[in-house]
C-alpha cells in the first residue's frame, strides 16, 4: 500500500481505532515474514512486458530510451528474465492500440509459479473524477499544469498554430491492463515510471512500485538528476543477491535521502502492497545462479545494505507502557535477529499513541488498519535522544574520571609511612580520652549519653 501521500487517505490514522499490542505484534510478525526475500528465484519463469510510447522512445532527448533500454538489459542479460516490448503507435486507432495491448497482457499471464513484470516508461495522467491513471502520448503543457488533478479530460496538447486541444488518445490503465491481469493465477508486479504513478494502485490488488505519488510529477534523466528507472536500475546492480520489492522501495527511499550515494531523485519512490491475504512481497533474483563476485564488483565500502526508515503511530488500547518494556517486548516477539525497531515516544490520550522508528518494508506490508499511522521518512535517529545519549556518556565519563582521581589519592594516602614522632605535630600516636557513649565532640562539660 501507499502510506506516503496515502491512496486512500480517509483510511489513514482514525484516532477511534485502537488495537491490542498482541494483534500488532501479530500483523508486525507477518509484515517482517512477507518482506523478507527468499534465497533465490522462486519462480520457474519470468516475463517482463515493457511498454512505451513509440514517437517518445525514438527521441534523444529525456533519457526515456536509455531508461528503457538499461532496464531491458538488466532484466535480460543479469536476471535472464524473457522480454517482451510494445511500442504503442500514436498514428494507430486507440481501439486497435487498446485491443493489440489486451491480447498481449491475456498471453502473457503467469501460471501460479511465473512472475509477470509490466513496465511502463512515459507520459501518465491522473484522472481524478474517475480516480483513474492514464498513460498518454504526450505531457501536460503549462497552460495544462492546473488541470492535471480534476475534470475528466486532464490534458492538453499542442496543436497546429500554437492552440491547444484535449488529448483524447489515452489508455486507462486500470481498465485496459491490470483488470485484465487480474485474472491471473501467477503474481504480477507493476513498475511504473510516470507522473501521477501512484495512483496505479487505486482499485488495485497486486503490487506496485511506483516512481512518485499521486500528485507529482516526475523528471528523466537528462534533467538534472536521476530518472526512476535509472535509480532502480543502479539498485539492483548495487544489490544483486535476491530482494523484494518491498526491500527495493526501501533502498530507493534511503538513498533519495542520501545523495552522496549516487541517487539523485526528484520524487519518493511509492510501494502499493498486494491487497490480497498472506502474500509475500515480490522476489526479484536472477533466475539462474551468477558467478561469485569479484572484488570490484563488491560494493564500495560505505554502501552496505542500508534500508530507510519510517516514523509510525501505533493506537494501542492497552495502557501506555513504558519505552524499555514495549522495546523489549516487541523485539521478543519478532524473528530472532531482526531487532531494527526503535520506540520514539509513547503518548496517553483518548488511547496510548506510540510512535515507532521501523524499516520501510516492514511498514509497506503492515495491514491497511485505521489504528496504524504514517508519520515520514527518516534518515538517521532521534536527534533530541542522541544528544541526551551524548550527554550522559559525557557525565559518565567525568564521573569515572573522577573516580580515577579519588582512587588514586586514597592509594596514594594508604601508601604514606607512618611517624614515630611524639606530638600532634610529628605524627605520633597520642590518644583522646573519650568515655564510653562519647562522641568526642560538643561533650565538654556535659554527660556522655
Amino acid at each position: 500500500m501507499s502510506h506516503f501521500s496515502s491512496i486512500r487517505p480517509e483510511h489513514r490514522g482514525n484516532a477511534s481505532s485502537t488495537i491490542p499490542k498482541e494483534l500488532f505484534a501479530k500483523d508486525l510478525q507477518e509484515s517482517i515474514r512477507l518482506a523478507l526475500p527468499p534465497g533465490s528465484c522462486p519462480y520457474s519463469k519470468v516475463v517482463v512486458l515493457m511498454v512505451t510510447w513509440e514517437h517518445l522512445y525514438e527521441e534523444t532527448e529525456g533519457g526515456l530510451r536509455q531508461d528503457f533500454d538499461e532496464l531491458r538489459s538488466l532484466f535480460e542479460d543479469d536476471y535472464g528474465y524473457e522480454i517482451v516490448t510494445i511500442y504503442l503507435n500514436v498514428a494507430e486507432s486507440l481501439t486497435t492500440t487498446i485491443r493489440n495491448l489486451i491480447k498481449r497482457c491475456v498471453r502473457l499471464m503467469p501460471l501460479d509459479d511465473q512472475l509477470l513484470i509490466f513496465y511502463y516508461v512515459g507520459h501518465g495522467a491522473y484522472d481524478a473524477a474517475n480516480r483513474q491513471t492514464m498513460l498518454v502520448p504526450y505531457g501536460p503543457t503549462p497552460i495544462a499544469a492546473p488541470e492535471m488533478l480534476s475534470g475528466p479530460s486532464p490534458i492538453l496538447v499542442p496543436t497546429e498554430g500554437g492552440n491547444f486541444a484535449p488529448l483524447e488518445g489515452r489508455i486507462d490503465f486500470q481498465r485496459h491492463i491490470s483488470n485484465s491481469l487480474d485474472y491471473s493465477s501467477g503474481q504480477v508486479l507493476y513498475l511504473m515510471d510516470t507522473c501521477h504513478s501512484a495512483s496505479a494502485g487505486i482499485h488495485q490488488t497486486r503490487e506496485v512500485l511506483a516512481a512518485s505519488n499521486i500528485e507529482t510529477q516526475t523528471m528523466g534523466r537528462s534533467s538534472g538528476g536521476q530518472s526512476f528507472t535509472q535509480a532502480l536500475c543502479m539498485m539492483l546492480r548495487r544489490y544483486p543477491a535476491a530482494t523484494t520489492a518491498a526491500e527495493v522501495h526501501a533502498k530507493l527511499v534511503y538513498h533519495y535521502f542520501e545523495e552522496q550515494a549516487g541517487v539523485n531523485l526528484h520524487a519518493t519512490p511509492v510501494h502499493v502492497a498486494d491487497t490480497r491475504p498472506n502474500i509475500p512481497s515480490i522476489t526479484i533474483a536472477p533466475l539462474r545462479p551468477k558467478a561469485p563476485q569479484t572484488q570490484s564488483q563488491q560494493p564500495a565500502a560505505g554502501t552496505s545494505d542500508k534500508l530507510a526508515k519510517v516514523i509510525i503511530r501505533v493506537s494501542l488500547s492497552d495502557k501506555p507502557p513504558k519505552s524499555a518494556e514495549l522495546a523489549n517486548w516487541l523485539r521478543s516477539h519478532i524473528p530472532e535477529g531482526v531487532q531494527d525497531i526503535e520506540v520514539e515516544g509513547i503518548f496517553s490520550a483518548t488511547s496510548c499513541k506510540v510512535l515507532l522508528r521501523i524499516p520501510v518494508q516492514w511498514w509497506d506490508l503492515l495491514p491497511d488498519r485505521s489504528c496504524y499511522a504514517f508519520v515520514d521518512y527518516v534518515a538517521a535517529p532521534n536527534l533530541v535522544v542522541s544528544e541526551l545519549k551524548t550527554s550522559l556518556e559525557a557525565s559518565q565519563a567525568r564521573v569515572r574520571a573522577l573516580e580515577a582521581q579519588l582512587g588514586g589519592t586514597r592509594q596514594q594516602q594508604q601508601t604514606l609511612p607512618v611517624g614515630r614522632g611524639r606530638g600532634r605535630g610529628h605524627g605520633g600516636d597520642k590518644k583522646e580520652n573519650i568515655r564510653p557513649g562519647g562522641s568526642g565532640f560538643g561533650n565538654r562539660g556535659g554527660k556522655a549519653s
